[in-house]
């Protein structure tokens, strides 16, 4: 078997065993504790800590996800699980998650992926009807807060800089780290 090149039957088998777990898990989750304690030597006990020469089967690799990972981690999706700001996922969007793996599609640019960008567009501009922003809002998708604030401030940024070089009260610079400043603070 070529775990890079798996037949359609292998792939099939994957999945269900995959599925089954999913329903599973989600089925006796509320009979798991929300957080285990634990310790790096516990969890490293039930990782093979030796680089393998050659690849593992599927089955090996899912029965350590099941035993060693699943236990492990914090479950954000448990009913009782109230910290951080995590919410508990649902099944639909794990399965839309496999879909959007499998399709394995590169937003960056519309030719690249022109059926999901344009989900992207329509998505983004529901969300715009629903806050009742003006139509000449846009927005994009991104994976999370944090990259979603780098954005925030990559664009606040940018606005900065140009409403200085604008105005030329100031001159914008950029240092090593990439974080920008205004020499003389720019006036409207």
């Amino acid at each position: 078997m070529d775990m890079l090149d798996p037949s359609a039957d292998e792939i099939r088998d994957w999945g269900n065993s995959v599925i089954q777990f999913m329903t599973d898990y989600l089925g006796d989750l509320r009979a798991r504790p929300v957080y285990r304690h634990t310790s790096s030597h516990e969890i490293r006990s039930g990782l093979d800590a030796t680089l393998p020469i050659e690849g593992t089967d599927f089955d090996s690799l899912l029965k350590v996800f099941c035993d060693t990972i699943v236990p492990f981690s914090r479950q954000n999706a448990h009913p009782r699980m109230f910290g951080y700001v995590q919410s508990p996922g649902i099944p639909i969007a794990a399965l839309a998650d496999l879909l959007a793996s499998t399709l394995n599609a590169n937003l960056t640019i519309w030719r690249s992926a022109p059926a999901p960008v344009e989900l992207e567009r329509l998505t983004v501009d529901w969300i715009r009807q629903i806050l009742g922003v003006n139509t000449g809002a846009g927005g994009l998708f991104v994976s999370g807060g944090s990259m979603a604030n780098l954005i925030g401030i990559a664009m606040a940024r940018q606005k900065r800089k140009r409403q200085c070089v604008l105005h030329r009260r100031g001159r914008a610079l950029q240092d090593s780290d990439g974080r920008s400043h205004c020499k003389n603070q720019c006036r409207h």
